[in-house]
């Protein structure tokens, strides 16, 4: 029973880390982390303004 118990959890996480790596991201995605890039991007060039002000 043990066994049964211990291999069902290994197979549902075996499964959950292959749908989580989903690799094949759409343009919407795509789009996403390119913005989500220039943010940084921004944000990193606002704290370099802010420490050449101080």
């Amino acid at each position: 029973m043990k066994k049964s118990i211990v291999a069902l959890l290994v197979a549902m996480g075996a499964v959950g880390g292959v749908a989580a790596c989903d690799t094949n991201d759409g343009p919407a995605e795509e789009a996403g982390e390119e913005l989500d890039e220039a943010g940084d991007e921004m944000e990193e060039a606002a704290d370099d303004v802010g420490d050449e002000v101080d």
